[in-house]
C-alpha cells in the first residue's frame, strides 16, 4: 500500500542514512537495505555491520550538531531526516547492534479501499501492455510470458480467452488511444487472477477507478526490482 511522503524528501532521507552507513564500515563491511509491512505500517531500515554508535552519542544522534566519527560533518543529515519523517506522520529510531547500526524509518500505510499487491511466484505470466519493456523484464526475471497483447482490443481477446485459467495478468493501466486496462477489466466478470499494473499507482484518480471496479493494483516498478533481484552480483 502506498505511504504519504514527499519523494524527494523521502529519496534524500535514505541516500542520507546510506552515505552514514557506508562511511561507518571497514573494508568488506556490509550494508541492508530492507523494507517490509508491520500492522499497518511501511517499514524502511538501513542496516550496517560498521563501528557503531556509544551509548552516549546515541540519545542525540538526532540532535543538532550530533555527528560521531564522519569526517567534516555537520551534524545537521539525521537532524532534518528526523523533521522531515515526522512531518510525514512517520517516525526514525536509531538502534546500536553487536555489531553496527540499524535505523528503522515507520510511515502509516494509507487507507485507500483498494488492494495492493507484488508480484506473483514465478511461473506462467500474462501481460496486456502497449509496451514490451514490461514483458522483457519479467521474463528476464525468470517468468514464463505465456500470452503479451499489446493494444486494448488484443487485451480484450487476450482476457476472453483465459481469464479464469488460474494464469495470473497483468494489465497496464495506459494502453495508448485514449484506452485504458480500467475499461478493459471492467468489461470481465472475472477479477481474481486480473491485476492492473502502473507506474500511476499512487494516482488518486486511479486508485478510485480500481476501487470502482474492485481491481487489485500491482507497481509497475516492482516488474523491475524483480529482473534486477535475479542477476548475482
Amino acid at each position: 500500500s502506498p505511504i504519504y511522503v514527499a519523494p524527494e524528501g523521502i529519496r534524500s532521507a535514505i541516500e542520507n542514512l546510506l552515505e552514514n552507513a557506508l562511511d561507518a564500515i571497514s573494508v568488506g563491511g556490509n550494508v541492508k537495505l530492507k523494507i517490509w509491512r508491520e500492522r499497518g505500517f511501511c517499514k524502511i531500515a538501513v542496516e550496517d555491520d560498521g563501528c557503531g554508535i556509544s551509548p552516549e552519542n546515541l540519545v542525540k544522534i538526532f540532535s543538532i550538531g550530533g555527528t560521531f566519527g564522519k569526517l567534516n560533518g555537520l551534524g545537521l543529515g539525521l537532524y532534518q531526516t528526523k523533521r522531515d519523517i515526522e512531518s510525514w506522520s512517520g517516525t526514525i529510531e536509531c538502534e546500536s547492534l553487536a555489531q553496527g547500526t540499524c535505523f528503522v524509518m515507520s510511515f502509516p500505510l494509507m487507507q485507500t479501499g483498494v488492494v495492493f499487491v507484488g508480484l506473483p511466484p514465478k511461473g506462467s505470466i500474462k501481460v496486456i501492455d502497449d509496451e514490451t519493456i514490461v514483458p522483457k523484464a519479467l521474463k528476464n526475471a525468470g517468468y514464463e510470458i505465456a500470452e503479451f497483447a499489446q493494444s486494448f482490443e488484443e487485451g480484450r481477446k487476450l482476457l476472453a480467452r483465459g481469464a479464469n485459467d488460474g494464469v495470473s495478468i497483468l494489465v497496464d493501466y495506459r494502453l495508448g488511444n485514449e484506452k485504458y486496462g480500467t475499461e478493459l477489466i471492467a468489461e470481465q466478470s472475472i477479477r481474481r487472477e486480473v491485476f492492473l499494473c502502473s507506474n500511476d499507482y499512487d494516482s488518486l484518480e486511479l486508485v478510485k477507478k480500481a476501487k470502482e471496479i474492485g481491481v487489485k493494483i500491482l507497481p509497475k516498478a516492482l516488474c523491475f526490482f524483480a529482473e534486477t533481484s535475479s542477476f548475482e552480483i
